[in-house]
């Protein structure tokens, strides 16, 4: 990729051919410039993209609208991005924002963060679930939604081993992780099931552990269609 001040350029992933319909669906990473140390790596990259687009669209064919079948795209911007610091009410409801929080972000520097992007989301139940999944995923009573996402283990575990082995599972990992909040973002409201919405996500870029093996089940499928389903109506 091309170098940029922040490390990387954006990257953008399209999943669909000239064959098929332009996806309505897109999932926006915000990666900070202090992540570009594994997102700028190819390998991380393509493991990543491929476990959350091969993870969304395979439940948007669970849809009977043509629209929500044309599945998602993906892309990985910096802080650069317009659409990294809007207030997640002004963003498209049919864009998902994810943003990747390194570990070098404080407490109160997170609670800042969410209240800037997600105001009148409680702060503290964003923080407790960081806390104990790793992650946090809202639907917002308008409709729209916010995720959060922590890269601390994915940043320990390179920084212990930083092969391309390592680099390919942490990148199945985090999507994993990304997938399973962007579940409750599109309205799975509580962990359920023994799929990707089970409890707590681990990632231990060491070796290969559930969050890159399950996905999401049929009840968590229901759910995320329905919710797609409206946007497209």
């Amino acid at each position: 990729m091309t170098p940029t001040p922040f490390g990387f350029s954006d990257y953008k992933i399209r999943c669909y051919d000239s064959t098929m319909a332009k996806p309505l669906f897109t999932i926006l990473v915000v990666a900070p410039s202090q992540t570009a140390s594994f997102t700028a790596n190819s390998t991380f990259i393509q493991n990543f993209r491929d476990r959350i687009l091969n993870e969304f669209n395979a439940v948007a064919q669970g849809s009977n609208n043509p629209k929500v079948q044309a599945g998602f795209n993906l892309e990985i911007v910096t802080d650069a991005d317009p659409r990294a610091g809007k207030v997640s009410t002004d963003l498209p409801k049919n864009l998902f924002r994810v943003v990747l929080v390194p570990h070098i972000v404080t407490q109160p520097e997170l609670i800042a963060k969410v209240k800037k992007l997600a105001p009148g989301v409680e702060t503290s139940g964003i923080v407790a679930q960081m806390n104990a999944e790793g992650g946090a995923g809202r639907r917002l009573k308008d409709g729209s939604s916010a995720a959060f996402v922590s890269v601390s283990k994915v940043e320990e575990g390179l920084l212990i081993n930083a092969s391309p082995k390592m680099y390919a599972e942490a990148g199945r990992q985090l999507g994993g992780l990304v997938c399973h909040e962007l579940g409750h973002a599109l309205g799975i409201n509580q962990n359920q099931g023994k799929g990707l919405m089970f409890g707590t996500v681990d990632i231990d870029v060491d070796q290969s552990t559930v969050t890159s093996a399950v996905h999401f089940e049929a009840p968590d499928k229901r759910i995320i269609v329905a919710t797609l389903d409206g946007l497209a109506n």
